[in-house]
């Protein structure tokens, strides 16, 4: 399957171009998406204050670390279904 257009959803930092942040092709919810992040972040930082990231501390299970790890996985779900969904378009579909 060839695509046409570009994936709007998908950062290319090395790539130029312009106003890339302002452009709501690439993510018109951009906003929710970061607060969902730093959501996301910051309940991993309060899991490490109780659990140290280290090499002994890899077989540890908790609730919170369950719940943190399906919040993360939902939202790259919704990301990936919405870069495949809204912007990938087929050639010979205008």
């Amino acid at each position: 399957m060839s695509i046409s257009k570009p994936f709007y959803r998908i950062a290319r930092p090395k790539a130029y171009i312009p106003d890339y942040i302002k452009d709501k092709r690439y993510a018109p919810d951009r906003l929710q998406l970061s607060r969902a992040y730093l959501s996301i972040e910051n309940d991993l930082r309060d899991i490490f204050e109780y659990i140290e990231p280290a090499e002994d501390n890899k077989m540890v299970y908790s609730f919170k670390l369950y719940c943190l790890l399906l919040r993360a996985c939902t939202e790259v779900e919704l990301n990936c279904a919405e870069i495949l969904g809204s912007s990938c378009i087929p050639v010979g579909k205008n």
